[in-house]
C-alpha cells in the first residue's frame, strides 16, 4: 500500500499488538482500491474490529498522501485517492 495509508497501518499494528501479542501478519496490501489485512492466526473479535476499522478508514483516505479520498476507477485499476492524486 502507499504512504498515505502508513499511519493507518501503524495504528492498526499497535492496536493488534496490544489486543493479541501472538498475532502474526500474513499480508497487508491494497486490493480493489481498499486496504486488506490478513493474519496467519484466527482473529479475536477485538482484532477483527480493529482490522475492519482500519479498512474503513483507508476507504476514505488517499493512498498517496493521507488526505481525504474516495475510490477511483478512472484508470485500468481501482485506487482510493484525493482529487489531486486522481488527476
Amino acid at each position: 500500500c502507499g504512504p498515505g495509508w502508513y499511519p493507518i497501518v501503524a495504528e492498526l499494528d499497535r492496536g493488534i499488538a496490544a489486543a493479541d501479542p501472538a498475532a502474526r501478519y500474513c499480508q497487508i496490501k491494497e486490493k480493489f482500491g481498499g486496504l486488506r489485512v490478513y493474519l496467519d492466526s484466527a482473529e479475536t473479535p477485538e482484532v477483527e474490529a480493529l482490522i475492519l476499522a482500519a479498512e474503513d478508514r483507508a476507504a476514505r483516505t488517499c493512498e498517496a498522501c493521507g488526505q481525504p479520498g474516495m475510490l477511483r476507477a478512472e484508470r485500468s485499476y481501482m485506487q482510493t485517492l484525493c482529487d489531486r492524486h486522481s488527476a
